[in-house]
């Protein structure tokens, strides 16, 4: 009985897991969507429906293992029913759709009947099931079952009965990713795996579930082997065999041996292992969660994936442009430019696969993330492009002015060894052909700095800038500077005197830190600025065209028009004002009274007369 209870609690955790990874809030209503079986007897309406319905044989009373609802109407949107055993789904099956499924039909309510079988340290199986007024059918994916609950959205969906089963995997929430993220680092902390290695591990892991199909054998004495084989497999396969051992995990750590089961377990609910076509979520999945799992610890700050779109939208990347970066990192702006094509172009994924080895062009020469870029270009269903695993400035086969398009944030030198910010774009520009476009993310200071100048007066001498849009202070925070700036360049034209160009600055970019992590939000201006920029309009405060300045100077800030203040605005400025000037007083009240010349004790009121009748420099 004991080991019964353990099993049975097991699988609570799993369907707690499963629920929360597609957003679902498993607490009680009103507060959250999920009644477990002793919490019916609360809501007459749900144990009127269950009453005398027992499972298989229809006598005595039953219970479903849980029901999600609609918190507000209390409706049922999922009755689910769950098995500790793997090989009981069929079972559950059975029990969810003939007993506890077909008791909501008869009451007049249209869930879906989800039916679950496994623990939360096992194997797991899932199948939905939705009515269509004569019989239960599965929801799938690519014809085939899917493997996850869905979110609320497909929910709605796939209850209404004209609606095809067909679903698509949606990538989850930042928060839930984040979540995730910090119990694979917990892990790898306790597993004694060191901050520059971790990335490598969740890397590794993710691409072994996807080219075993979830065959890993999860005991110590195989697992890490078996990540091994698999990950090397997946190179090999893609024909980058000299990139198949870096990306890795330590075989005789122990400590990992026995912790990577979880692991596994974690990213299994995440559907890494289940899916076989859906590359692009693959892609998103992978670029979202090992941002969260590390990925700052080998000093790689990774462009967030809207802001690599933008880019590519900036330059209007198309099939038939060969773009470079050439400090790819793990492949964001590649992928950018990939997905653009097949956006703009309506290319199947087959037939941007083909384009992808001739016309993606990337270096990075850290072996651990040239590999996971090749990870991330083959979980997006092909590893065959040009990333190299190299120096873009010794690299033999650099492509010296044949580039139409680069995309790049370089990386930031943290010692006196790296090179500098500036010399990447100069590299880069070699890389582009005549009338090339270039955009790259650069640091504020490079821009706006007077003691560069003569930088830029030497870029502007044989290239063109086109349009300068800075990005919000929070965007790579807490990992690099915070002022950025994308720039855009085209080559080998010098910039025209009394050329008019576009400055924007973005405040909101669709995203918003809290808690240390960016969380979607309303409102993102990024798609503003792109209209800006290709109408040739412009808003004062947030947008505008302008000839440069004798310093050369590429900051936004310095041409937009300033927009005009509302009155609730300059209330709140001068109360500001007034803000700082009495806190001033109170802090220095010592110090204005002696450089007025008087003596004796100090009052406020002495104070406020000494500041307003004494010059001095605060």
């Amino acid at each position: 009985m004991a080991r019964a209870r353990v099993s049975e609690v097991r699988a609570e955790h799993l369907l707690t897991e499963l629920l929360t990874t597609q957003g679902w809030d498993t607490r009680r209503p009103p507060n959250g969507d999920l009644l477990r079986q002793h919490e019916y007897k609360d809501h007459a309406h749900l144990r009127d429906i269950f009453l005398h319905r027992s499972k298989v044989r229809m006598i005595g009373h039953g219970l479903p293992e849980a029901v999600v609802v609609d918190r507000q109407s209390m409706q049922p949107l999922l009755v689910i029913e769950a098995k500790a055993a793997v090989g009981d789904l069929d079972v559950a099956v059975r029990e969810v759709t003939e007993v506890y499924g077909r008791a909501c039909i008869d009451a007049g309510y249209n869930p879906l009947a989800v039916a679950i079988a496994g623990t939360s340290e096992d194997d797991f199986a899932v199948r939905v099931l939705k009515w269509t007024g004569s019989k239960w059918i599965a929801a799938t994916y690519e014809g085939h079952p899917i493997g996850w609950i869905p979110n609320r959205a497909d929910v709605d969906r796939l209850r209404v009965s004209s609606s095809a089963p067909e679903l698509r995997p949606t990538v989850p929430g930042p928060d839930v990713l984040a979540s995730r993220a910090d119990e694979i680092n917990r892990l790898l902390r306790e597993s004694s795996v060191n901050d520059r290695l971790r990335p490598s591990v969740v890397g590794a892991c993710m691409l072994a579930l996807w080219q075993s199909k979830g065959k890993l054998r999860k005991d110590p004495e195989y697992i890490l082997r078996d990540i091994n084989q698999s990950c090397e497999q997946a190179f090999w396969n893609a024909g980058k065999p000299v990139l198949a051992k870096s990306l890795h995990v330590d075989e005789a750590n122990e400590k990992l041996a026995v912790k990577a089961r979880r692991i596994i377990s974690i990213l299994e609910r995440l559907n890494v292992s289940v899916l076989t076509a859906e590359h692009d979520y693959l892609g998103q999945l992978y670029e979202t969660f090992f941002r969260y799992a590390g990925g700052n610890t080998i000093g790689q700050y990774f462009t967030p994936r809207h802001v690599a779109s933008f880019c590519a939208d900036l330059v209007d990347v198309t099939k038939d442009d060969v773009v470079l970066d050439p400090a790819c990192g793990t492949g964001g702006f590649l992928i950018a430019a990939m997905d653009r094509m097949a956006r703009e172009h309506r290319l199947s994924r087959s037939e941007v696969v083909k384009l992808v080895p001739s016309k993606l062009i990337g270096y990075d020469d850290e072996p651990i993330t040239a590999a996971l870029c090749v990870a991330n270009m083959i979980l997006r269903g092909d590893g065959s492009s040009g990333v190299q695993r190299g120096d873009a400035f010794t690299a033999t086969d650099f492509p010296q002015g044949t580039a139409n398009v680069v995309l790049m944030n370089p990386p930031y030198p943290h010692k006196s060894t790296d090179a500098p910010t500036e010399r990447f774009l100069e590299r880069a520009l070699e890389g582009l052909g005549q009338n090339g476009r270039l955009a790259a993310i650069m640091p504020l200071s490079l821009l706006v700095k007077s003691n560069r100048a003569s930088w830029r007066r030497s870029v502007l001498a044989k290239n063109t800038l086109e349009a300068a849009v800075k990005l919000p202070d929070e965007l790579f925070q807490p990992y690099a500077q915070p002022y950025t700036v994308i720039v855009y360049l085209r080559k080998g034209v010098p910039h025209p005197k009394g050329k008019k160009v576009f400055f924007a600055r973005v405040e909101n970019d669709g995203f918003r830190l809290k808690k240390g992590v960016r969380i979607a939000q309303d409102g993102t201006e990024l798609p503003k600025a792109l209209e800006h920029f290709r109408e040739h309009t412009s808003e004062a405060g947030f947008s505008g065209w302008a000839e440069l300045d004798d310093d050369a100077s590429f900051a936004p800030g310095a041409y937009i028009p300033a927009r005009e203040l509302a009155d609730d605005e300059i209330d709140g400025a001068v109360r500001e004002v007034l803000r700082a000037r009495t806190a001033f007083v109170a802090l220095h009240a010592s110090e204005l009274v002696s450089r007025s010349g008087r003596s004796g004790p100090c009052s406020p009121r002495a104070a406020a007369s000494a500041l307003t009748s004494t010059s001095f420099t605060a």
